[in-house]
């Protein structure tokens, strides 16, 4: 039937192996890849695009890159994306520079799924493209790809008129090793209307630990929204920010898990000697993890007023705080702390 007379005999045919989503389908959309309708190829590589085509497919689907139909084109690069072939870089990087936008963004995420140090500066170029959804898809490509001579441009995209273009590029800096002289950009972030875009900033300053953020981030550790919350009191964690430490302390009490473990986690991170009080009630709280993060931050702080409190952590349920109430006593380095590990040990062998 796909080599039938009739246009729509062969375009029906065409959708029918769509569907089946064989390995002898997908031979059959290959052919008609070449067909002289335009309908017939737009749904051949319509259908292609979704069923993630075997390796064979790549040269059938670089010459559909060049088809004259910008559709059939943005369809073997959206097929390309799945199967990853580095004969594919090459046609896909050429396609960023496509007439057609709805191509050049099918292009950029095909080589953003690639990974491929190769597409890096056309990536790049994508950025200034006039369309937003191309933006938005390389700044989205790079922002996993983190490659370092990308900084530059990712500080222009920072400023980007589009709000997920901003979050993307500030999202890169969270792995990218960036100089110190770009946190002044994302510092400016931390009053974005978009609180998304908020958020990326916050993780790429905990990331870059850059202490001039501290301010701006203790503006936010009162956000309304939780996410933000809790990504704030990672980053100043990480920055080991003594300012945070009350409201740290407070967020102990939240009745959000997910927030106390990042309380204690990032005082465990900070180690300031006024949250032991907190961190003593911590230790009892329903979360195990919780109890084993307020062990380990007693640890670091090293209070003999600790000692009562990480000896009774050592009868705790969970194996894991246990240990960590062990490492913490053995920490202290004081006589206080043996007859309770004499106990604990006691218990250890009769068990």
């Amino acid at each position: 039937a796909i080599k039938d007379t009739d246009k729509e005999v062969r375009k029906a045919a065409v959708e029918a192996l769509g569907e089946m989503k064989t390995p002898e389908a997908v031979f059959g959309l290959i052919a008609t890849l070449k067909d002289e309708d335009v309908e017939v190829r737009r749904a051949a590589s319509g259908a292609l695009r979704w069923m993630w085509p075997p390796l064979e497919a790549v040269p059938a689907l670089l010459l559909a890159l060049q088809d004259a139909d910008a559709r059939v084109r943005a369809h073997a690069a959206g097929a390309l994306r799945w199967i990853k072939s580095p004969k594919a870089v090459p046609g896909l990087i050429a396609a960023l520079k496509d007439t057609d936008k709805d191509v050049r963004e099918a292009a950029v995420e095909a080589l953003g799924e690639m990974k491929t140090p190769e597409a890096v500066p056309g990536l790049i170029g994508a950025l200034k493209d006039e369309d937003v959804e191309v933006r938005r898809a390389a700044s989205g490509a790079l922002r996993w790809m983190h490659p370092a001579e990308a900084v530059p441009p990712l500080l222009l995209a920072l400023h980007d008129a589009d709000a997920r273009v901003r979050e993307n590029a500030a999202g890169a800096f969270r792995w990218i090793k960036a100089p110190p002289e770009t946190a002044p950009d994302l510092m400016a972030l931390l009053k974005d209307a978009d609180k998304d875009v908020r958020k990326a900033a916050v993780e790429a300053l905990g990331e870059m630990k850059t202490s001039e953020a501290i301010p701006g981030l203790m503006a936010l550790i009162v956000d309304a929204d939780k996410a933000l919350r809790v990504a704030v009191m990672e980053a100043l964690g990480k920055i080991e920010a003594v300012e945070a430490t009350p409201h740290l302390i407070a967020a102990l009490q939240d009745a959000d898990i997910n927030v106390r473990r990042t309380a204690t986690h990032a005082l465990y991170l900070v180690k300031p000697p006024e949250a032991v009080s907190a961190l003593l009630v911590a230790l009892r709280d329903s979360d195990s993890t919780v109890r084993r993060y307020a062990a380990w931050a007693l640890r670091k702080i090293k209070s003999p007023q600790a000692v009562p409190g990480l000896i009774a952590a050592l009868k705790d349920t969970d194996n894991d705080v246990r240990k960590a109430a062990v490492e913490a006593l053995l920490a202290i380095k004081t006589l206080d702390v043996v007859p309770g590990l004499m106990v604990a040990f006691g218990d250890a062998d009769k068990d």
